[in-house]
């Protein structure tokens, strides 16, 4: 990993990211009623995208069928779409708990192919020299993936790397690296999405990633290959396409607040010498030694957030 040095453009951007990232908790809470409805259709429009984005041989009456009615795949192609349906389904209701464990990333590549191949390790060739004699043997690309996953893993708890910036690396190297032997490119996207939305750009709970990467498709391709030029020699260049990703998550994020809106949420401003147990309706969640502005509000018959004046 190699610091790239952020301009005050990309600070301010990261800073809106982050404040967007913080208030989650609250957005859930204004949107809490429709959560559910409104996860299902991100996971609908994830599928139909994605669909679009593999170019998959099927027709728009069977896409409907399989992503909104469960309805048996037939093809090979159907069989991508319902795999990666109960991939989404699955990311949305439990990325949190995704251990960055081998096993589970050979999971994702099984569930990917379910029905249709057998996902596994590629292998790499191994010479050693006994004598005269060169012998040649191959080992599993497992391990290789267990200390990429490790130390991605590692750097994200040490929190010495911003997130997107980490994230970016690893999808980089996976792609790059090719640890099966098949579906390595899709598999990564997902990995990345997975990645976003556990470490809580949840964003993707509102807004369809598949979409949002389709919408963006030449670009992100472009800074693809810009990072992947002199990977093989560690001069990989990241940095453009980190920022693409982060101007996608802002483009989008003017949608949630439409909707915010819509539903009737608001935001209060304390002076500097208040605290939100001054106003008797905003004691809910109020909590002196901590939260003594910030916390009341995000429930569903007080759809409000707060902030101090001095911010």
């Amino acid at each position: 990993l190699n610091i790239t040095p952020f301009t005050n453009e990309e600070v301010m951007k990261l800073i809106k990211l982050y404040q967007f990232k913080g208030k989650d908790f609250y957005y859930q809470n204004v949107m809490s009623a429709d959560l559910e409805s409104i996860i299902k259709q991100t996971v609908e429009v994830d599928c139909y995208e994605m669909a679009k984005y593999l170019n998959l041989d099927i027709t728009d009456n069977r896409k409907n069928l399989i992503v909104k009615k469960d309805s048996t795949p037939k093809t090979n192609d159907e069989k991508t779409l319902k795999n990666l349906k109960n991939i989404f389904q699955r990311i949305q209701a439990d990325a949190h708990n995704f251990e960055f464990l081998t096993n589970d990333v050979l999971s994702l590549g099984k569930l990917l192919s379910k029905g249709i191949s057998d996902c596994s390790f590629n292998r790499v060739a191994i010479k050693k020299q006994v004598n005269i004699i060169t012998e040649s043997t191959s080992k599993s690309k497992r391990d290789e993936l267990e200390t990429l996953l490790k130390t991605c893993e590692s750097l994200i708890n040490k929190e010495e790397y911003e997130l997107t910036y980490l994230i970016t690396n690893f999808y980089i190297d996976f792609i790059n690296d090719k640890y099966f032997n098949i579906n390595n490119d899709v598999l990564g996207l997902i990995l990345l999405y997975l990645l976003l939305f556990r470490e809580d750009f949840h964003l993707f709970k509102y807004v369809s990633f598949a979409k949002l990467l389709n919408s963006h498709l030449e670009e992100f391709k472009i800074n693809v290959n810009k990072a992947n030029y002199n990977y093989e020699e560690g001069f990989s260049k990241t940095a453009p396409l980190q920022k693409l990703i982060i101007d996608m998550m802002l483009e989008k994020i003017p949608e949630v607040a439409e909707e915010l809106v819509r539903r009737g949420a608001e935001v209060s401003v304390f002076g500097l010498l208040e605290n939100a147990y001054d106003v008797p309706e905003h004691r809910m969640g109020y909590l002196l030694a901590t939260r003594h502005v910030a916390g009341y509000g995000g429930e569903m018959t007080n759809p409000a957030s707060s902030i101090s004046e001095a911010n």
